[in-house]
């Protein structure tokens, strides 16, 4: 995470009155002082001032996800599905027929048409957005505390357990295809948590306390899932996070049911039953 996405988790944060303006101060002072691969991401440091909950983190790194969309069909789709109001395929599905429109229609006029979206959850998105991308595009704090809502829970509605059940049969899809063990979960969860740009085998095995082996073949494997993509240099073979976008809101997507109580055993069972 480079200055500008520090400052930019940190804005969100701070508007979402998750921590203080003095308390993103002392962090990003604290952030500059360190150098090398061991300087700490803004929401460690946040975390370990006790000012930002591990969990909030993962709220405040979705909302930076849809805020560095540049197309606006693309974030309307990432909040509907981080809204629980469609899945990845479905908002797939859309945006392809948007492509193919002619005149252009608008990606919640095609969700609306659908049957996915009701037109209270068109304008409610549509709405989000404007706040979203006001004021110089700063972020409002709405969509964050969206985010925990969804993540926190509360009544469960017809509606609500159906969205759940589909995103859930997402994230088993990911594990049939590429997640396949605990290994691999730790390794997605490290980049997740650290969002470096990059990383070898032995960064990994420095950081996880799996063994090498089954370390390489997972990274193989997620290579192979398209989870990941390697780079192979003279020294060593570099694995960073896949650059496409709905394979990324699928992992992590997982990574949020294994951090929610009400989901992780389910996910945690499934995968080492696999």
């Amino acid at each position: 995470m480079d200055n500008e996405d520090a400052r930019l988790f940190g804005t969100i944060a701070v508007r979402s009155e998750l921590i203080t303006k003095p308390q993103l101060t002392r962090a990003l002072m604290t952030q500059e002082m360190q150098d090398g691969p061991d300087r700490q991401l803004i929401g460690e440091i946040l975390v370990e001032m006790k000012a930002l909950k591990s969990v909030d983190v993962q709220h405040v790194i979705q909302v930076q996800h849809v805020l560095k969309q540049e197309n606006a069909s693309i974030r309307f789709g990432l909040i509907a599905i981080q809204n629980g109001y469609a899945t990845k395929d479905q908002v797939t599905d859309c945006l392809k027929l948007q492509r193919q429109s002619a005149p252009k229609r608008d990606i919640g006029e095609i969700m609306l048409q659908k049957g996915l979206l009701s037109e209270e959850q068109v304008d409610g998105i549509n709405r989000g957005l404007k706040r979203l991308e006001g004021e110089g595009g700063k972020p409002a704090s709405r969509l964050v505390q969206a985010v925990r809502r969804i993540d926190e829970g509360g009544a469960m509605t017809t509606q609500r357990q159906a969205a759940t059940g589909a995103r859930m049969d997402d994230v088993k899809n990911l594990v049939e295809t590429s997640v396949r063990g605990m290994t691999h979960l730790g390794i997605v969860s490290h980049i997740i948590h650290r969002q470096a740009d990059s990383y070898t085998l032995k960064e990994f095995a420095k950081n996880l306390s799996d063994d090498k082996k089954d370390i390489q073949q997972a990274l193989e494997e997620l290579v192979e899932g398209e989870v990941l993509i390697s780079v192979k240099g003279l020294l060593s073979t570099k694995y960073s996070y896949t650059p496409d976008l709905f394979m990324r809101q699928r992992v992590e997507l997982l990574m949020s049911f294994v951090n929610d109580q009400k989901t992780r055993q389910e996910v945690l069972d499934y995968i080492q039953g696999r």
